[in-house]
Formats: C-alpha cells, sequence, structure tokens
C-alpha cells in the first residue's frame, strides 16, 4: 500500500478521495476493526486501536 504513514482513522475527506484504490483493497483483505472509528485493515498498524474480531463470537458478546 502506497499511501502516507498516518493511520486511515485519521485521513481527511481529500486524502480517502486520492487514495481510494488503496484503501478499498485494505478494506478487502482486513484482518482487524478500529474500536474507536470502525475502520478496517489488513495491516493493524493502520488503525489507531486495532482490535482482531473472534469469528465466533456475535458482536453483541464483544461489548
Amino acid at each position: 500500500m502506497s499511501v502516507p504513514k498516518k493511520s486511515i482513522c485519521k485521513w481527511s475527506k481529500e486524502m480517502i478521495g486520492a487514495h481510494l484504490r488503496d484503501l478499498l483493497a485494505e478494506a478487502h483483505a482486513a484482518r482487524f476493526v478500529c474500536r474507536k472509528c470502525g475502520r478496517t485493515a489488513a495491516n493493524r498498524h493502520l488503525l489507531c486501536k486495532p482490535v482482531k474480531p473472534n469469528k465466533t463470537s456475535s458482536p453483541d458478546e464483544t461489548s
């Protein structure tokens, strides 16, 4: 992913527009979710508060 080092949680609308193709690739291969804003990424370092979702629990159980 050839984008700024800044976490995607802090991207401006302009940054999202400029790097949309890279962002979509990250979201498609997502393995982590930001617990602060809900964004997803394959690389945990791109999120400010990354968590790896537990595939066996429902969203209600993770609160």
